[in-house]
């Protein structure tokens, strides 16, 4: 059996923000909106099926910038009154790598990974800001990656394939021999898909249903799912 270069997709996938989106939106301040956790989260789904989520953006200024006109964005679709420095909170506080955590699964698996003589590389793939970085130096997570691939680095973004292309040729590795671990059918496996290399989704809700996919609701499974995808 070849090696295997294991690429980890990051949000939902190994990091998690400790509050909802939901939540650090209403960390800013009190919003004069009627029944604010549901509005809110309303406003964030539809927020979502408009595509108005923020792009990567490598400029911390900007980052900001756009974050804050999110914020502006889904209070008002909340039904709520702006107010400039109860937006800059949210927005800071959604921008705070101290406010996001890693699963309880991550720590295991990739200790045990790092010692699988199966896994000839590690590498995260990932959708984000360039600051992912700050969160994976708090979290202690860098040290088990050879390779950081970011979009916000980049350029290259899931479900794009050249993502996939970019993050193994870093590593120096065959896409036949290549694996994407991701929380996604559409982005994650999308990307994978495209670029012709074994997909691995991570559901730790048991809600997906994919039959034609490997599917692990714990990353504790995934030195044991290698064996089947290798």
């Amino acid at each position: 059996m070849p090696q295997i270069t294991v690429l980890f997709d990051a949000s939902g996938t190994l990091v998690t923000p400790r509050r909802s989106f939901r939540e650090l939106l209403l960390s800013g301040g009190r919003w004069d909106i009627e029944n604010p956790e549901a509005s809110i989260q309303h406003a964030l789904t539809s927020m979502g099926t408009d595509s108005l989520w923020p792009e990567d953006e490598p400029d911390p200024d900007l980052r900001l910038k756009g974050w804050y006109a999110f914020v502006e964005t889904a209070i008002a679709r909340s039904g709520g009154v702006t107010d400039s420095t109860r937006c800059l909170r949210a927005a800071e506080s959604i921008l705070d790598p101290a406010n996001y955590t890693d699963y309880p699964d991550v720590l295991s698996c990739l200790e045990n990974l790092r010692t699988d003589h199966r896994v000839r590389a590690i590498g995260l793939l990932s959708n984000f800001d360039p600051w992912l970085r700050e969160i994976l130096d708090l979290l202690g997570l860098t040290r088990y990656f050879d390779h950081l691939s970011i979009s916000g680095e980049t350029g290259y973004a899931k479900p794009d394939p050249q993502a996939v292309l970019h993050a193994a040729a870093a590593l120096g590795s065959e896409l036949k021999d290549t694996v994407l671990v991701g929380d996604s059918m559409v982005v994650d496996g999308g990307a994978a898909r495209a670029a012709g290399i074994r997909l691995i989704l991570i559901d730790r809700t048991g809600t997906m249903n994919y039959p034609d996919a490997t599917v692990i609701s714990s990353l504790e499974q995934l030195p044991d799912v290698l064996e089947l995808v290798g």
